[in-house]
């Protein structure tokens, strides 16, 4: 197994934190390393929230949301590739709302090393966290190399990779924190391969369902170790959107690219199904996830939807729980919760 590359944190751009370390992540245009000084603007109240997949789609509509909502945010940058879109992006959200901190860190959550060794540096000296957004997702019936680690890749990035970065972050969650995992009308379709969770093999489509099934029992249980200490996490699905996501549907159903450009919202409307998850979350409490009203749940205002039969029971939630505890090295700490 291949070493995880150590994770650089810092705010791009802005303050450089203390103990984090300047490197080759972008920072503004015009300069790769970051301004000495604290950033003129920024409220020492507001609020952190992670989000991931923020570069691209629906996580940088929601990222834009946020910044403009007041929050402050820890961004990720997967691979040196992506360093261009992670720039405009901070660009953007500085234009935004002058003066918002921002951080970064290397994650790849196809790596859970990498994974594990992000959230500790994050542990290390990060700001308290007021809101986790789980968004980052693949769908891919084209590539199907499996992860680092070995497991199937839809598992393994939309939900293995999330559990592991999510309880990972578990010392830094405030009290009252908020969860929200993104997942997507398919978890009806889902249905988990007990006994072989993250196996390789069998349909995109169905792998991709079962990934999705897994985000909304993974949310339903973390709502229950959150709750005591008077925090919430809450699935969502965004509805029908035009994202590059989607463009790996046009192997399985012929046309559908051609389809989604006339029928689908755009990022900015699946991310206030994201952003009102995030901000009236105990409104979709009582079923545990929400998205769109409308027709076959494919867009609308937001509000509560109701989850699949299969993400309901208690117990198997747990199993899961248990089963990604193992896969990941990633253990929820009781003492840390209550």
């Amino acid at each position: 197994m291949k070493q995880p590359q150590p994770p650089m944190v810092e705010d791009p751009g802005a303050p450089v934190a203390a103990g984090a370390r300047a490197g080759d992540l972008p920072g503004p245009a015009g300069g790769d390393r970051p301004a000495e000084g604290p950033a003129p603007g920024v409220a020492a109240g507001c609020p952190w929230a992670r989000v991931t997949g923020a570069s691209r789609g629906i996580g940088r509509a929601v990222a834009e949301g946020l910044v403009a909502g007041g929050h402050n945010l820890v961004l990720a940058l997967r691979q040196p590739a992506d360093a261009p879109a992670v720039r405009a992006l901070c660009d953007a959200l500085r234009r935004r709302r002058p003066g918002v901190a921002l951080r970064l860190l290397r994650l790849d959550l196809a790596d859970l090393g990498q994974v594990r060794a992000a959230a500790a540096a994050l542990c290390a000296d990060g700001p308290p966290l007021s809101l986790v957004v789980a968004n980052a997702g693949v769908f891919s019936r084209r590539e199907r190399a499996p992860t680092t680690d070995g497991f199937e890749r839809h598992m393994g990035v939309n939900h293995l990779g999330h559990f592991a970065l999510v309880v990972g972050l578990q010392p830094l969650l405030r009290p009252a924190a908020r969860v929200v995992v993104v997942t997507s009308v398919v978890h009806h379709l889902g249905a988990l391969p007990w006994g072989a969770l993250g196996e390789r093999g069998g349909p995109a489509l169905s792998a991709y369902a079962a990934s999705k099934l897994a985000n909304q029992m993974f949310a339903l249980a973390l709502d229950r170790r959150l709750a005591p200490r008077g925090g919430r996490a809450v699935g969502v699905h965004p509805g029908f959107v035009h994202t590059g996501m989607l463009d790996g549907l046009g192997g399985v159903l012929p046309g559908l690219p051609a389809l989604v450009a006339r029928l689908a919202q755009r990022p900015e409307q699946g991310a206030a199904h994201v952003l009102h998850a995030a901000l009236e979350v105990d409104e979709l409490a009582a079923s545990g996830m929400g998205g769109p009203q409308g027709w076959l749940e494919l867009w609308g205002a937001p509000g509560p939807r109701a989850c699949a039969p299969a993400a309901m029971d208690e117990a198997d939630q747990e199993r899961l729980w248990a089963l990604s505890e193992r896969a990941t090295g990633q253990r929820w700490r009781e003492e840390d919760a209550g």
